[in-house]
Order: C-alpha cells, then structure tokens, then sequence
C-alpha cells in the first residue's frame, strides 16, 4: 500500500489547526520563532480546485464505463459544508472549470469566495479521449454544459478577425 496519499479537505484543514496549536501551545512553543509561524498559520488562506470531469471514459470502440468524477451539486455541497464545518468561509476560496459548482456554492454557500476559471483548449482529440478536462468545448467542438449556460463565441485568430491597431494622435 502507497503510504503517500491525496489529503482530504478536512485532513488539510486539521494540519493546519494542529501547526497553529503545536507552536502556540504546544511542544514547538519553545521555538525561536514559534510565534510567527502559529499567527501566520492561523491566517493561511484555501484555494480550493473542484477537479470535476464530466466527461466518462471511453475505450476505442466509444463504449462508456465509468464516469470520472462525482456530480457538480454533490462536490460544491461537501466542499462548502467542510469549510462551513470549519468556520473557515472567510478564509476559503472555490475555484472550478465547472460554473456550475461554483454558481451552486454562490446560491446556497454566499459566505464562501468563488473563483471562475476558464479552459479554451483545442477540440478534443479524435480518439475522444483528452487529458484535461477544459470546460469550454465538448467532444464535439460545442460549447459544454460547464458554462452554465454562457455562450463562448471567442474563439477567434486574426485570419477571422483582423486586429486593429489604436494610434496615438
């Protein structure tokens, strides 16, 4: 077994509140600079990914068999509901590809900070299969439910539209 494993959210958060009372009040008080450590733990912020990937895996004949990530409602709901937990909504950031987590966690979580991220990649290869999940095309080249709904009509090169150049007068 890996004894090296992804943290959770909680584990995190659980690090960080034992480092704040080890040098507070705990064995490393007596380190030299046990008091700066501890207060500049206690105001580390968490900017925290979603990592969603709707998209499922395929094998080379198309046939889906699994999904890759859990829904969007279900992520932005424990995510916030462990930051809640943690009375660290001011000091915790949501940032996803998927709007619609975090248009989720604006409506039901508003003390939690959201961060919108934009992934305009190239159209998904043709064995159907990318590595990065970007939330602005699917497998087809449309736009993906991942915006939530915002049309994404930029994806122009100067052969479309020209550049234009201001001049100072």
């Amino acid at each position: 077994m890996d004894p090296y494993v992804i943290p959770t959210l909680q584990q995190m958060f659980d690090f960080v509140a034992f480092y704040v009372d080890y040098y507070k009040k705990g064995l490393g008080v007596s380190h030299p600079e046990a008091t700066p450590r501890w207060q500049n733990a206690k105001q580390v912020r968490f900017n925290i990914e979603t990592k969603l990937n709707p998209r499922s895996d395929q094998d080379k004949q198309g046939v889906v068999y699994k999904e890759q990530t859990v829904g969007f409602e279900q992520m932005a709901d424990t995510l916030a509901q462990v930051i809640i937990n943690n009375r660290l909504a001011e000091r915790a950031t949501i940032q996803s590809f998927d709007f619609r987590s975090t248009l989720r966690v604006q409506a039901h979580f508003p003390e939690i900070h959201t961060s919108y991220l934009i992934g305009d990649f190239p159209k998904v290869p043709a064995d159907g299969y990318a590595e990065h999940g970007d939330n602005v095309q699917d497998e087809n080249g449309q736009n993906t439910p991942w915006l939530a709904g915002l049309s994404w009509p930029y994806r122009v090169t100067v052969r479309d539209q020209l550049c234009k150049k201001q001049r100072r007068i």
